[in-house]
């Protein structure tokens, strides 16, 4: 490959996280803005706020890849989704589903003080 098509691909690759974190971000703002007496309430609804915003923009951003790949002519099987996998990649996925799924239940208790309820 040659050095160009690296820093190409690189770029492609930081440009499409930032975009994933910008999404994200800009959803939780507005679930914040739109939702902000519920958040007020307790707990769980900020918890409940906070995970729909993030799973709306993980939905988004899906949408905005398949299209992605569809301008550039490339489908999801292309790219391995269908594929079998070694059992290594699917102890990974777990392992980074099980983070994903801990953070997201964690942050939101960061603040609080009084969690038995």
């Amino acid at each position: 490959m040659s050095h160009v098509f690296r820093m190409n691909s690189l770029m492609t690759i930081v440009t499409g996280s930032f975009l994933f974190v910008l999404i994200i971000v800009v959803f939780n703002m507005m679930g914040k803005m739109l939702f902000g007496t519920i958040m007020a309430s307790g707990l769980r609804a900020r918890a409940t706020i906070e995970l729909t915003s993030a799973m709306l923009s993980e939905i988004v951003v899906l949408v905005l890849l398949v299209l992605y790949l569809k301008n550039r002519g490339i489908g999801l099987r292309q790219i391995g989704l269908w594929a079998s996998s070694p059992i290594r990649g699917w102890i990974a996925a777990a392992i980074v589903a099980g983070l994903f799924i801990w953070f997201n239940l964690a942050l939101p208790l960061r603040n609080e003080q009084n969690l038995g309820r």
